[in-house]
């Protein structure tokens, strides 16, 4: 599954470097052509634009205060917020963290929830679903059929990985 309807949340993070509410308008004026038609923007409340501006040079304790609001509102609205989750699957996660592993095969993964009785079918479920919450990331392999995917326990870890590449 793409994550092409997920709501997407700009965040400017050089907030002291701009002089003017003009120069922000611009900026936001920017972003909504690269943006606006393909992707679900959160709009950055009372301002109207669809970034935040934060001004990393602050001392203001709350300088974040509106995007932890609207992560915060956006994250409840998405259709998995409200889901119920068996409690096997939860053990599962538990059980594949507890590996302390940064990432496992899907085959490994499907050994774990065989202790807790998961099949693979529901195993493959869970694994999207704890995809979509961003618990962890999972990706299947187009060539190896099922079985072969890769799960990435600590997408922290990978974007890391990636960045130190890029």
């Amino acid at each position: 599954e793409s994550a092409s309807g997920a709501p997407l949340i700009l965040v400017g993070t050089r907030g002291d470097a701009v002089d003017s509410d003009d120069d922000l308008n611009k900026i936001n004026a920017d972003l909504l052509r690269l943006v606006a038609e393909t992707h679900v923007l959160a709009v950055a409340g009372e301002s109207g634009r669809i970034f935040f501006p934060l001004d990393n040079t602050s001392n203001e304790q709350d300088r974040a205060g509106e995007l932890r609001k609207v992560v915060a509102k956006t994250a409840l609205e998405l259709p998995c917020a409200n889901r119920d989750v068996p409690l096997a699957w939860v053990r599962v996660l538990d059980l594949m963290r507890e590996t302390q592993q940064q990432f496992l095969t899907q085959d490994q993964a499907a050994a774990l929830a065989d202790k807790v009785g998961v099949q693979p079918k529901e195993l493959h479920d869970l694994l999207l679903l704890f995809n979509d919450t961003g618990a962890l990331l999972f990706h299947e392999s187009s060539t190896t059929g099922s079985g072969g995917g890769i799960i990435v326990l600590q997408p922290r870890w990978l974007f890391d990985v990636a960045s130190t590449i890029f």
